[in-house]
């Protein structure tokens, strides 16, 4: 018996609006065919098998293409199981059907980021959404486009859009004094991080962001220091870069000067877990984290926390295990 058939012939799962909806549309054998793709990758999205889940519904989505919702989990299913290419060219079908669309112009403008393609970013980042999910992750890209640019104010004012208040006007913060950094504007800077520090947010990326402008800045002693006592603070960090930061300025060698791209993947990065986990939407963490891969494939922190997440949500897994598993990377 297919996968297909065993699914249903055992569970019956209501159709969404939207795909009941395109169901209409869709005439005899088609329309069965598209709905048991559905349902079929509904039931992979359960297992957790996202090879599956994909191909079922880019199946359903070519049955009815009109349906913006299917598309949408294609485009979702297509990132999750790690196939860029088809999850571009979906994102691409789905912006010509609507420009508006907002996980379709994420995707874009994630793919021309990692493409060096400034002007297509703004064409997909520059417009509001009011997803708020997809819109933060624009106006990341967005503002290291205009700091690579040397378009300074315009990413001051992006990232100070992120958001107002809490969580995310702190992580708004961090970029600008990042980019105050990069800039050799140390009181601006300054006055940025020490911002960031007040709110006590990504204190890893804070930790070594403030230690890499330090160290570039005649301020070693400060750099070492500082990475000093996050050790102090979480024994753990000596195995990761922390460890190697330190062991590079002790060396009288300088720390690494991280790309517009690099400084893009660190900021998706953060939010999977301080923001997404935490308010219990492990969808939104694993897209950020697949957005942070896809800009810099070298960021071991985003691969590492994207494993971890697998593990953590694995279907199979105890609760215990679980705590086990964040416990050992959250300071990595």
């Amino acid at each position: 018996m297919t996968f297909r058939a065993l699914f249903l012939s055992v569970v019956f799962v209501a159709v969404p609006f939207g795909t009941a909806m395109a169901a209409d549309k869709v005439d005899g054998e088609n329309r069965a065919r598209m709905l048991g793709d559905y349902l079929s990758g509904s039931y992979a999205r359960y297992l957790k098998d996202p090879t599956a889940q994909s191909t079922f519904f880019q199946d359903a989505y070519s049955l009815a293409p009109e349906d913006k919702q299917l598309g949408r989990l294609a485009l979702y299913s297509a990132l999750f199981s790690d196939d860029k290419k088809l999850a571009k060219e979906t994102a691409e079908r789905l912006y010509r059907q609507e420009k508006t669309e907002s996980m379709a112009r994420a995707v874009l403008a994630v793919d021309a980021f990692s493409r060096g393609r400034p002007a297509r970013v703004r064409k997909y980042a520059t417009d509001p959404t009011a997803d708020f999910t997809m819109g933060l992750a624009m106006k990341i890209l967005l503002g290291w486009t205009q700091v690579d640019e040397g378009k300074y104010e315009a990413a001051r004012e992006t990232f100070q859009s992120i958001n107002e208040t809490g969580y995310f006007k702190a992580l708004g913060e961090l970029q600008i004094a990042k980019m105050e950094g990069r800039r050799g504007n140390v009181d601006a800077a300054n006055a940025a991080f020490d911002a960031v520090e007040t709110t006590g947010i990504a204190p890893l990326e804070y930790g070594l962001a403030r230690a890499r402008f330090e160290a570039s800045n005649k301020m070693k002693d400060a750099a070492v220091a500082r990475l000093e006592a996050m050790i102090e603070e979480n024994a753990a960090a000596e195995i990761g870069p922390v460890g190697a930061y330190l062991t590079r300025l002790k060396a009288g060698k300088r720390l690494p000067k991280l790309s517009e791209r690099a400084e893009a993947a660190r900021a998706l990065t953060d939010p999977s877990f301080a923001f997404f986990v935490r308010n219990e939407s492990v969808d939104g963490a694993e897209t950020f984290l697949r957005f942070a891969r896809w800009v810099d494939p070298d960021f071991d922190r985003a691969a590492i926390w994207l494993a971890g997440l697998l593990e953590e949500t694995h279907p199979d897994m105890d609760p215990a295990t679980q705590r086990e598993i964040i416990a050992l990377y959250e300071g990595v």
